[in-house]
């Protein structure tokens, strides 16, 4: 936008607060509720909109940046904002009939710059021990799920595991928007996409990982699992080199059961025996990332999994409670 048109100054107003040092997301609840958030947590802040009509405003101005709308028929919208001074930040917004309060966003930036297993022990979220493990797994081609709760930094420790693929490996990335940070050239990256008007043009992430090898990856990045893709994604042991990904889960029996949940949601009729075991035989180790109280963000396990039977899944403890 110009800076000059409806919801101009609530634009500037949002990307104001996002670029202020240590803040990693904004939360509007109506126009007189704004909160940052930073390492310590929430906070509210001064500032506020003019009125609920300018919020609105300000919230249909940033999903035109990607050429969607926020009107009676479309009243919700999730989106990545490419542009600079956005640079790939995630937008959620709700308008005000579909929270029953005023308008509502979420307004996320992730890391702006790469960063490496180095950079995250010397942050203390993982020990230098537990950072050379993790670095030989993905150097030996083993498939890694990276699991943690809202804001616990999974998809920075993504971006680090990531750079550890061996470079001669062709990667090809599956996303929603552009959050990975890939510390290499020559990255496929596929992002998937809603459906448009009429309902026609959607891309499936299940649909971008059962491509990817036909594009010739030779290690898959899937930047967050919460789906049927999670069926193509085990699948595809054997076809390349290793795959990462992340998902929502607070401990690692948690992310276990999503996956074998997610394979259901892919339609996938075989018994739970038997999904257990598809599971167990293509995931190699878990991460379980955590927000702590005090605003800390760290691994507080990592466990291989070497298999499954009827009594459930054999884990080997690496690092941590697996809890």
């Amino acid at each position: 936008m110009d800076g000059t048109g409806e919801g101009a100054a609530g634009v500037s107003l949002l990307a104001r607060l996002l670029g202020a040092e240590g803040v990693t997301e904004v939360l509007v609840d109506g126009p007189e509720r704004v909160q940052v958030r930073r390492a310590g947590g929430r906070e509210s802040v001064a500032e506020r909109f003019a009125d609920e009509a300018e919020l609105k405003a300000t919230a249909g101005a940033l999903v035109a940046l990607v050429g969607r709308r926020l009107d009676a028929d479309s009243p919700y919208a999730t989106v990545y904002l490419t542009e600079p001074p956005w640079n790939g930040a995630h937008l959620t917004a709700a308008l005000a009939g579909l929270t029953g309060g005023g308008t509502s966003l979420a307004l996320t930036r992730f890391h702006g710059e790469p960063v490496g297993l180095d950079w995250l022990v010397g942050h203390e979220s993982l020990t230098s021990e537990s950072a050379d493990y993790l670095r030989g797994a993905v150097g030996d081609g083993r498939s890694v799920a990276v699991a943690g709760g809202l804001g616990s930094g999974k998809t920075t420790v993504l971006n680090a595991l990531a750079g550890c693929i061996p470079a001669e490996l062709r990667v090809v990335s599956v996303e929603e928007g552009p959050t990975l940070l890939f510390q290499r050239p020559g990255v496929v990256r596929l992002f998937s996409r809603p459906a448009g008007p009429g309902g026609r043009g959607e891309v499936t992430a299940r649909e971008l990982v059962n491509l990817a090898p036909r594009l010739g990856a030779e290690a898959l990045v899937l930047g967050e699992c919460r789906g049927g893709e999670a069926l193509a994604l085990l699948r595809l042991a054997g076809c390349v080199h290793g795959w990462l990904t992340s998902l929502f889960a607070n401990s690692v029996a948690e992310c276990l059961s999503r996956l074998e949940v997610m394979v259901m949601m892919a339609g996938c009729d075989l018994p739970l025996a038997a999904i257990r075991r598809l599971v167990a035989d293509n995931t190699d180790v878990i991460l379980q990332h955590q927000l702590l109280r005090d605003g800390r963000r760290r691994a507080t396990a990592i466990v291989e999994v070497e298999g499954a039977d009827e009594s459930g899944y054999r884990l080997k403890t690496v690092f941590g409670d697996p809890g």
